[in-house]
């Protein structure tokens, strides 16, 4: 089994879809609007499989530092501007 992160993402969907199925009609699952669990659930696969990916695909450890940062500089910067820019 070469990739049981996806695997993983797979269950947490499945999870989640299995709750929100047998929670049929209620106003709340856990705490949370129907909608908000489903994006919770899907959002925190998501991340799941492409955070494994991004670690497993990394052949040298040297490489993946200066990526990361560089994701993570862009995702700071979109939130920073919308954050400024967003409601005008």
């Amino acid at each position: 089994m070469r990739r049981p992160a996806l695997i993983i993402g797979m269950v947490i969907l499945a999870a989640a879809a299995t709750i929100l199925v047998a929670s049929h009609g209620s106003e709340s699952v856990l705490g949370m609007h129907p909608e908000q669990f489903a994006s919770l659930a899907q959002l925190g696969a998501l991340l799941l499989v492409i955070t494994s990916g991004f670690l497993f695909s990394a052949r040298s450890g040297g490489g993946m530092l200066p990526a990361a940062l560089l994701w993570g500089g862009l995702a700071a910067a979109l939130v920073i501007g919308y954050q400024l820019f967003g409601g005008q």
